[in-house]
């Protein structure tokens, strides 16, 4: 079957215009069939932005910071013109996404693409980041989420957090068991629940004190 997480999607290529606000600044971007959201921000990418830029208290600029599973780039938009300090790198298994995200965010000079997952999924990682940022891809099952942690995990430096947006009917609550109760022995790390929001859970992974 055909997802948005293949890494060459069978979908016709159609390209659509999305244009959305957030904290109080407007975006424009390229999208197509065969990606994740392609018509519209995805509300839980919307909530996990809102909490970085408005709740969190984070100060991302001079970090750098990996959004994984990238899309058509929203999380890089979105940061990169907030945090124009930050040097912010971009992925995705789905190379049709990942041409988009390059072209929506060709303009933002702190934003780099990084190659179909090379530094992570093939286990060569050549970059460590402050900071990995992603809606991971929960509808490709338990497996593939676990995988893609563990590939964050790999890549995070030994001071860094990993942000997800996670919803609560797809598994939320389960993921923070299984990272507490199975991966904090192997990497120190612990996951926190830090907000909930329209249904999200914003949950943080970090080294454990």
């Amino acid at each position: 079957m055909n997802h948005y997480f293949s890494s060459a999607p069978e979908t016709p290529y159609k390209e659509f215009s999305v244009v959305y606000e957030l904290c109080g600044k407007k975006f424009i971007s390229k999208t197509a069939a065969g990606v994740f959201s392609a018509k519209r921000l995805d509300l839980g990418t919307r909530v996990l932005l809102e909490y970085i830029i408005k709740y969190s208290n984070l100060d991302l600029q001079n970090k750098d910071i990996l959004d994984l599973g990238c899309g058509w780039g929203p999380i890089s938009q979105v940061l990169g013109t907030f945090f124009h300090k930050a040097n912010i790198y971009y992925t995705d298994i789905n190379l049709r996404a990942f041409a988009l995200a390059k072209k929506n965010l060709y303009s933002l000079k702190n934003c780099f693409p990084k190659e179909y997952f090379l530094d992570v999924k093939m286990n060569n990682i050549k970059n460590k980041y402050d900071f990995v940022i992603s809606n991971p891809p929960i509808k490709s099952g338990k497996k593939a989420l676990q995988d893609f942690t563990i590939y964050a995990l790999k890549a995070l430096e030994n001071n860094g957090q990993i942000f997800y947006v996670i919803h609560k009917n797809l598994g939320a609550d389960s993921f923070v068991k299984w990272v507490n109760n199975y991966i904090l022995d192997s990497y120190n790390i612990v996951a926190k629940k830090m907000r909930s929001s329209k249904g999200y859970r914003i949950i943080a992974l970090e080294k454990q004190l």
